[in-house]
């Protein structure tokens, strides 16, 4: 008879702490989405893109997500959802939960680099557009763009991190489905 690996406190810590940050995350999602549907009328809407688009004072990039924005807020929405489901599923050891978790780190370091690149193109963007910024202004542009790229590299290392460990081979062991997994070991 096989033995019945341990349990991690790492999955069980890496759960709730996904589950409390997921289960915000979709409550304001949800206060995000209904704002959005009750404060947006759509007709005052695209008439103020146009005139943002027609100024020039809106990288093009950004008009497609502006023109949908109630479909940006929603999925982020659904994306909220769906992590706290692979939380709940990673806590209770089952193995398309560690997975789905995988996919949300995933993500979370291609929205990195996506945002990175964002926050560059557009602070560049103000900068060609507003070109008598004070030197101040410039100066603040430059400080935030070091902030969020070490912010940026420490998510990164920390979601490098949590992929290495939930695909470690003694991690895995955990989410085997015939398996009893009564007690609880310290990783």
């Amino acid at each position: 008879m096989q033995e019945a690996p341990l349990r991690s406190t790492f999955v069980t810590r890496l759960g709730w702490s996904l589950i409390v940050f997921f289960a915000f995350s979709t409550l304001i999602g949800i206060v995000q989405n209904v704002m959005v549907n009750v404060m947006i009328s759509g007709e005052q809407w695209h008439q103020q893109l146009e005139q943002l688009s027609f100024q020039g004072n809106v990288p093009e990039w950004l008009m497609p997500l502006l023109n949908n924005f109630r479909w940006l807020v929603f999925s982020v929405l659904l994306f909220s959802v769906f992590s706290l489901a692979g939380s709940i599923a990673l806590l209770r050891r089952r193995e398309w939960g560690r997975r789905a978790v995988i996919v949300v780190l995933v993500m979370g370091v291609l929205f990195t680099f996506g945002g990175l690149w964002w926050q560059f193109d557009f602070l560049e963007h103000i900068r060609m557009t507003y070109v008598s910024l004070p030197q101040q202004s410039l100066d603040s542009m430059t400080l935030l763009n070091v902030v969020n790229s070490i912010f940026a590299v420490l998510t990164l290392l920390l979601h490098g991190w949590l992929l290495k460990k939930l695909c470690s081979a003694k991690i895995v062991t955990e989410f085997q489905p015939s398996l009893d997994h009564s007690e609880t070991a310290s990783q």
